[in-house]
């Protein structure tokens, strides 16, 4: 039985969020084999926003003694974004995000550029399989990400005043109307 330990400045994400990074996670995990309370125990803390509380979170995960950890900002989560959002609903301001698909969806940012949380989700499976079969985190590379997606809210660009180029539109990986 492994023990991965998930730690978020955030709160839990809401499991019908497909775009939550824990549940990709979870999906890519489960397609190398490792099943929740099966073969994988995963130890989860949240500081839901409070920032000086992930010391002693962290800390409370190496007591639990996992064999590896999975650490995430948790912006979205946090209310971070909220704010900004309201402040560029307010003053109408056209915005662009670079991973919260969530803003893009609500009608509050008009677009979204990042790397694509489903590969992310993939490529960290990957890494916490190969650190529970024995490799060494040292011994892993650092890679950035190759997968990005582009989310346009063309309900936000009329409210907006904007149009949006057609060449722009037809890059785009998903388009609200």
């Amino acid at each position: 039985m492994y023990r991965l330990g998930y730690l978020s400045s955030g709160a839990p994400a809401d499991p019908s969020d497909f775009s939550a990074g824990p549940y990709l996670l979870a999906k890519a995990l489960n397609e190398l084999g490792y099943s929740e309370n099966r073969n994988l125990v995963v130890e989860r803390r949240f500081a839901e926003g409070k920032l000086d509380r992930l010391s002693a979170l962290a800390k409370e995960l190496g007591e639990a003694r996992v064999d590896a950890f999975y650490v995430t900002s948790g912006p979205v989560n946090s209310g971070v974004p909220r704010s900004i959002s309201q402040f560029v609903a307010k003053y109408r301001l056209p915005s662009i995000t670079d991973n919260s698909l969530n803003l893009v969806r609500n009608g509050t940012v008009l677009m979204a550029y990042s790397a694509s949380a489903r590969a992310l989700g993939a490529r960290t499976a990957y890494f916490v399989d190969r650190i529970l079969r024995g490799t060494k985190p040292a011994d892993l590379p650092i890679e950035l990400p190759s997968k990005f997606e582009l989310f346009i809210n063309l309900k936000n660009a009329k409210a907006l005043g904007l149009t949006i180029p057609p060449s722009l539109l037809s890059r785009a990986d998903e388009i609200i109307e």
